[in-house]
């Protein structure tokens, strides 16, 4: 069964990024593919390449995120499939590894599957990439209609990719993540590419977090998760496809300068915080 594939993303610019061309090409042989991005000039070069794979390109407000994106496509032209591909460019994948993911998702009994789940905020699957059958595709576009779009990147986690999973659970339906992991999700890239996953996410290739996602790290004593060389750890033992150059890898937002001022910010917020709960806390509490 050849699903719909809905692939979301925001891009500035006229051109596709590397990533994204590599992920679109894998897709395309395997469903009726949308490209869904915010609306722009395209070059004529990339015009082409989306024809030439069959693509379809769908142009949209920059508003409520993907979800946002989905709905407004979904609402136009609403899924008469039995398979249902949502993806975004969230994650990068340096190798050939979505055929496998599909075939995988299709010998399991799940509606609903995904590649990781996270279960640090009500068990929910992460919607950068959902494989969805039949009912979880009715339940999902319900949602959509029913659920108001917001420009808050938290609430929208709530009211969408959490909320979304909990009413599949709720109808009775299978949820199922591809891959497990011993961590919260975003800590376990380390282990996922030493597992040939094939797949991390693009902020940590860019170490573009906000100072409140940065301190979830420090206090959960991930530093090195976060500063880690995700870029060089693929190259060595991610089993890259090797027509995946590295210069398709997203590379950092900040510059050197500012990613070590990070480092000292995340030392001294670990002593500050180390120093509140070891004394001032303990003598608060007796």
């Amino acid at each position: 069964m050849r699903p719909l594939i809905l692939y979301s993303s925001f891009q500035t610019g006229e051109f596709l990024p590397e990533y994204i061309r590599y992920a679109l090409l894998q897709l395309a042989s395997l469903g009726n593919v949308i490209l869904l991005t915010n609306r722009r000039r395209l070059a004529a070069t990339e015009e082409a390449f989306l024809k030439e794979q069959g693509i379809e390109l769908f142009l949209t407000e920059n508003s409520g995120f993907d979800f946002g994106m989905w709905k407004r496509y979904l609402e136009k032209n609403p899924c008469k499939t039995q398979r249902l591909l949502l993806l975004n460019d969230s994650i990068v994948y340096y190798r050939k590894c979505i055929s496998e993911f599909l075939e995988k998702a299709e010998q399991v009994s799940a509606e609903a599957v995904g590649l990781l789940e996270n279960k640090t905020d009500k068990s929910h699957l992460q919607s950068f990439f959902l494989y969805l059958k039949n009912d979880a595709i009715t339940l999902f576009e319900k949602h959509l209609q029913e659920t108001s779009l917001t420009e808050d990147f938290e609430k929208t986690i709530k009211t969408f990719e959490i909320a979304i999973s909990q009413k599949w659970k709720n109808a009775g339906l299978k949820i199922y993540a591809l891959f497990s992991t011993r961590d919260d999700p975003i800590f376990s890239y380390p282990e996922l590419i030493l597992k040939k996953a094939g797949f991390v996410k693009k902020r940590l290739l860019e170490r573009r977090f906000s100072f409140e996602t940065q301190k979830h790290f420090w206090l959960n004593g991930k530093s090195n998760v976060l500063y880690k060389d995700y870029k060089k750890l693929i190259c060595m033992y991610g089993d890259k496809d090797q027509e995946f150059k590295k210069e398709f890898f997203p590379g950092y937002t900040k510059s050197f300068v500012s990613r070590n001022i990070e480092r000292l910010n995340g030392i001294i917020y670990r002593f500050l915080a180390y120093f509140y709960f070891r004394f001032f806390k303990k003598q608060k509490t007796s």
